[in-house]
């Protein structure tokens, strides 16, 4: 249940060296020191029980039993993208609501449960003030402690052999004897290091002091719950204030106005005790001038509600035979169009188009060629390329951004002192951006791309970089890090981009792409970098270098074509989230430009390492880094399995360790 200290908890298993997810809840009111709830299952979560008329605090009765098909494709895609961690967990109490369903779905889970007294419970949301059910009537928190406790309870019995039934007054007891017995039961070992920094008794009150109120005859469904977890709790439980954990007593004015919250609550409790619905209602005569006043106001805005309502639904109804007329519109357009396509004039023009694109791009490559063998393309200097990455406007992406510029001065040799741009996506802080700029990189502030991809971002960064008068343009991911120096494996005259790591976006839905917007498909000449399958021109977008001529040529198309298959998510599909790099292909295939594939050391993939290491990649020295999450919580990369990627790695990771030892911030 909310406010059980689910986030203490979850504090100890990240310290413990559990992974809880990249895009974390930030601290807020009631949690200074952070929530550690993976956003992606909060969304999740909160949009099913949106679909079922209900809501956190409004919780289903019996919770959630099953999923819906498309309910379980999305629940099974959280789970693939973390499915390459070592060890990984998420802390939400709504999945309390989702433990059968969720339950089907993972390999191999294990499950700690945790349960609080409910007028801890109860007294926490209500001092937190932001839940506005709760504080109009305090059995809203009751009724939800006990639908959240019941499943816990449930659950713990029927599957004792992965799950662990813990009060939080126990494990804040004694957190060491605690830890211990969830290394046992979960058959793995845990980092206990520097556990004991993470907890404050203060921020967990549990002790009750008001001794005078019978709390068994105010709550007794509850508190006969209460006392089923006690009994099937793993480690010894007890009323709050009884036991080994018991707080030390409070001074007295604290004291006090605990006590004053206590009998406030019980009073509250009991003056809105629940009336049995068989019940007739009370009489007109029966209810005073002062409660008719104070309910006439809801009943105004209510009413002043439902006529907002109906004529949104009058809009609704007017666009709904707006679009009905537009969709008919639409279908004579494009019975029109196919009539043209069948035409033999139509197919006459659009294949001497497509083999002018085709003999345009051919020549265009062929003269790159000629041009490299005979030495009279012009060389760009260092100081006539601009490196830059666009970073999202939250700790992670900062915090990469940072990683990367350092990483350029550290190891980028010539490109060292490179003019270095961070595009940001959104207002940024004054010390964020001081702190970006004492590293040496020029920050610009962008606007979102689309806001249906973030990765689309990246192209925000063409336009602010155009601008500079740099000759080169090399756009990194900012999860990469220079290891060595760039600018000989620097192509001239072409986009250099390393073909994909897998094929993410695969050839049935290129032929589909392709064939939907009247375009040859290439041939297959090309090989992913992580599975020798083959693949047309494909490539991964996290490091791309581009001559400033091209790119004022060739972006705006790149530009149109991510914009093309937003518009048309079902086109993609599953691959949806590969927009930017299938859109790539597309702007390359309509509007050919001079492409070399770049080395895999110019974008040295760190990740899925649940795939077998290729050999070509162990005789690879790296110069760029692409490290994706293997990062740890101190900025170090995490080791790799070929050797000359692990001396990079250990060389950056010395630089990182010289600088916190001489106390320079981290990269931030």
């Amino acid at each position: 249940m909310h406010r059980s200290g689910t986030s203490l908890l979850a504090s100890f298993a990240a310290q413990a060296g559990v992974d809880m997810g990249a895009e974390l809840m930030a601290a807020g009111k009631g949690n200074r020191r952070g929530h550690f709830e993976d956003l992606e299952f909060v969304r999740f979560h909160d949009a099913l029980l949106e679909l079922r008329g209900a809501a956190p605090l409004r919780p289903p009765e019996v919770g959630v039993t099953s999923l819906a098909a498309e309910e379980e494709r999305q629940a099974r895609e959280l789970v693939a993208r973390r499915a390459g961690k070592p060890l990984w967990g998420w802390k939400d109490p709504r999945t309390t609501l989702f433990l059968r369903p969720w339950d089907s779905l993972l390999p191999a889970p294990f499950y700690l449960l945790v349960y609080r007294h409910p007028v801890e419970v109860a007294l926490s949301l209500l001092r937190r003030g932001v839940d506005l059910e709760v504080q109009l009537n305090p059995w809203t928190a009751i009724r939800c402690w006990t639908v959240y406790n019941s499943q816990l309870l449930a659950f713990s019995a029927s599957h004792p052999e992965r799950s662990l039934l813990w009060p939080i007054s126990s494990f804040t007891a004694d957190p060491g004897a605690a830890m211990a017995l969830l290394e046992e039961r979960f058959g793995q070992r845990l980092d206990g290091r520097g556990l004991e920094r993470l907890y404050a008794p203060a921020e967990l009150r549990q002790t009750l002091v008001a001794r005078d109120i019978d709390w068994r005859a105010v709550l007794p469904e509850a508190m006969a719950l209460h006392d089923q977890l006690e009994e099937g709790a793993d480690l010894p439980g007890g009323l709050p204030g009884e036991g080994a954990g018991a707080e030390p007593a409070p001074p007295p004015r604290e004291r006090d106005l605990q006590e004053a919250a206590e009998h406030l609550l019980a009073t509250s409790l009991v003056a809105r005790w629940p009336v049995p619905t068989d019940l007739p209602p009370p009489r007109q005569a029966e209810v005073s001038p002062a409660q008719w006043i104070a309910y006439s106001e809801p009943k105004r805005l209510v009413a002043l509600q439902e006529e907002r309502i109906a004529e949104l639904q009058r809009q609704v109804l007017e666009r709904a035979a707006e679009a009905e007329r537009l969709a008919g519109r639409l279908h004579l357009l494009s019975r029109e169009r196919a009539r043209v396509e069948a035409t033999r004039a139509w197919r006459a023009v659009h294949s001497y188009w497509e083999t002018a694109r085709r003999l345009r791009g051919w020549r265009r490559q062929t003269g790159w060629y000629l041009g490299k063998l005979a030495g009279t393309a012009r060389a760009l200097r260092p100081e006539e390329i601009l490196v830059g990455c666009v970073a999202g406007n939250h700790p992670q992406g900062l915090t990469q951004a940072g990683r990367l510029v350092r990483s350029l001065r550290w190891f980028g040799g010539s490109l060292a002192g490179a003019r270095t741009l961070v595009c940001v996506v959104g207002e940024l802080a004054a010390e964020e951006r001081r702190t970006l700029e004492r590293l040496g990189a020029e920050v610009r502030i962008v606007a979102p791309f689309d806001p249906r991809n973030p990765k689309t971002n990246k192209l925000q960064f063409f336009e602010a970089a155009l601008a500079s008068g740099a000759g080169g343009l090399l756009l990194l991911d900012c999860d990469t890090a220079v290891v060595a120096d760039p600018m000989p494996l620097l192509a001239r005259g072409a986009l250099q981009a390393r073909i994909a790591d897998v094929p993410s976006v695969t050839h049935e839905v290129f032929a589909r792409l392709f064939g939907h917007f009247g375009l040859r498909l290439p041939r297959r000449r090309y090989r992913t970098t992580l599975l020798p399958e083959r693949t047309i021109l494909y490539c991964n977008s996290g490091v791309i270098f581009l001559p400033s001529e091209l790119a004022r040529e060739f972006v705006p198309v790149w530009r149109e074509w991510n914009a093309r298959l937003l518009d048309a998510p079902e086109l993609l599909g599953r691959c949806a989230h590969h927009s930017n790099q299938a859109s790539l292909s597309l702007a390359l295939a309509a509007h050919p430009i001079p492409f070399v594939e770049a080395p895999a050391a110019l974008n040295f993939p760190l990740h899925m390492t649940h795939l077998p290491p290729p050999a070509a990649l162990f005789a690879t020295d790296p110069v760029i880094l692409h490290y994706h999450d293997e990062v740890d919580a101190a900025g170090l990369l995490l080791p790799s399995a070929y050797p000359r990627a692990q001396a990079r790695i250990e060389a950056f990771n010395r630089r990182v360790a010289e600088e916190s030892h001489a106390g320079i911030p981290p990269p931030r």
